[in-house]
């Protein structure tokens, strides 16, 4: 990606094949066509360091690093307008949202906690475990009453972003 100053980014497509690169604060995200055409370049403050998403509207989600290191989940419309930014605090979210069928966003962080935004940008929920921990995380739809895990290791640290199945149970790693 022109711009891309830190060297990583992500990629995402859409049922169109429209391609969707994440990057540097110059030119965070691109939407760039099969064939290499460039459909639009977006600059933002934020540097992406994993894969926009997107719902079944067109919108855009990713995880954005402000120039003062505060993390942030951010949303655009399809013509780039943004509609929302919710700081998700000073540990990293490398890894990519995903949006539920509902339309929540949840989004996972290193310190570590599990963050659910509505679509219309308003966290519905965080949840922090209260103690050090190594886990697998498995949800049913009423997360995080219904909370269930299973011991994986021992380490404070986000190794996986969230994952939802089809039949709503989401999945977040945390671990070595």
């Amino acid at each position: 990606i022109p711009g891309n100053r830190l060297g990583s980014f992500g990629v995402s497509c859409d049922e169109k094949e429209w391609l969707y690169l994440t990057g540097g604060s110059k030119e965070t995200l691109q939407a760039i066509g099969m064939d290499g055409s460039t459909r639009w370049i977006c600059s933002t403050p934020f540097s992406a360091f994993a894969a926009a998403v997107l719902d079944d509207k067109g919108n855009l989600y990713f995880c954005g690093l402000d120039p003062t290191g505060v993390f942030h989940l951010v949303a655009l419309t399809p013509e780039r307008v943004q509609l929302w930014q919710v700081p998700l605090g000073s540990y990293h979210s490398l890894g990519s949202p995903v949006v539920g069928a509902d339309g929540t966003v949840y989004v996972a962080s290193a310190d570590p906690k599990l963050t659910a935004v509505s679509s219309a940008g308003v966290v519905k929920w965080v949840f922090k475990p209260g103690r050090p921990f190594g886990e697998l995380f498995r949800s049913w739809r009423q997360w995080p009453r219904t909370a269930k895990w299973l011991f994986l290791g021992n380490q404070n640290t986000l190794i996986a972003a969230p994952v939802l199945t089809r039949t709503g149970v989401l999945y977040v790693g945390f671990g070595q």
